[in-house]
């Protein structure tokens, strides 16, 4: 897999291969449980080849996840890459250290039924860069190096042709045979199982019949939308309570400020009325004086009154005579 391990956080990097597994594994499954299935293709993945490093110390963490992930999925094939970059002992000891961690994590790996094929799990791969003829005429595949050829399919140098034989002749129905009757009947049952169970901490519900599934189901979805309808009319009953309250709150408010505005008013009125009493009285009072004060007759001069305008004021001096000297 291209980039596969290569992250400094490869968390969720199997992610793909088994979306790709599902994929294929739910299509071959919706094609069996349609009423006519007539003739499918089977494009189900049967075999994977999961690549280890060279190290000499055994798996690693990801290695281990990425099987546990793809156990159930598919048939793993583990397999040593770059063999070339390790002796024959070291790699005896590598595979006997794989072989334990396998068993020691639960990984269940393709199983050989001949035991002898079994002793070589995990196999060791070289690849070949080119491919010359042999002096028979045979074309043979070579790793080639500056000091030399290796011919990647002889047994006692690799195992390639070990792997190719027996994927592709000797165990190619037993692949195909445990992909249908183990790895499929096992994710149909699960993918049934799920979708029969009605309790959630239930996960299996063996001899339900898929019509008393359906209507449980329907009866389920019907009791799930009246209660999202109840909660939703009590959200909404509240927030129209709310609102009425805060409505309410503002009307008080502003009745009490009207209130306050229209005392002040009478206060002002109040006042004004008192202050034009009193300017009335005062104007009586001025009135009465002015009625009461000696009468002048209607040759005498009168003053410049409070409005502004001149009075004329008449004087009369009698009779006089003017003598000469």
């Amino acid at each position: 897999t291209p980039g596969y391990g290569d992250a400094v956080d490869n968390t969720g990097c199997w992610e793909p291969a088994v979306e790709y597994l599902e994929k294929h594994l739910d299509k071959y499954l919706e094609s069996e449980t349609r009423v006519n299935r007539g003739s499918q293709a089977d494009s189900r993945v049967h075999a994977c080849l999961h690549f280890i490093a060279p190290t000499g110390h055994g798996m690693k963490r990801l290695d281990m996840e990425v099987m546990k992930r793809l156990q159930d999925k598919v048939n793993i094939i583990p397999v040593i890459g770059k063999a070339d970059s390790c002796t024959r002992e070291e790699l005896k000891v590598f595979k006997q250290k794989i072989r334990h961690q396998l068993k020691q994590h639960k990984i269940q790996a393709f199983n050989l039924p001949d035991v002898k094929d079994c002793q070589h799990m995990p196999f060791a791969l070289i690849g070949s860069n080119v491919t010359i003829k042999s002096p028979e005429g045979k074309v043979l595949r070579v790793r080639r190096y500056p000091w030399g050829d290796i011919n990647i399919e002889d047994e006692s140098v690799c195992d390639f042709s070990l792997l190719s034989h027996l994927l592709v002749s000797k165990h190619m129905q037993d692949i195909k045979d445990i992909t249908d009757r183990v790895i499929f009947e096992n994710y149909r049952s699960k993918k049934l199982s799920v979708l029969a169970a009605i309790d959630e901490e239930k996960l299996s519900i063996p001899n339900k019949n898929p019509l008393a599934v359906l209507e449980d189901e329907t009866y389920e979805h019907v009791d799930k939308v009246k209660l999202m309808e109840i909660e939703m009319m009590e959200v909404f009953n509240k927030k129209v309570e709310e609102k009425i309250k805060k409505m309410d709150k503002v009307a008080k408010e502003n009745c009490k400020t009207i209130d306050d505005e229209n005392k002040k008013v009478n206060d002002l009125k109040n006042e004004l009325q008192s202050r034009r009493d009193s300017f009335e009285r005062q104007k009586l009072s001025f009135e009465s004086l002015s009625l009461l004060s000696p009468s002048h007759s209607n040759n005498s001069a009168t003053s410049v009154g409070s409005t502004g305008k001149k009075k004329l004021f008449r004087f009369s001096f009698g009779s006089f005579k003017l003598k000469n000297k």
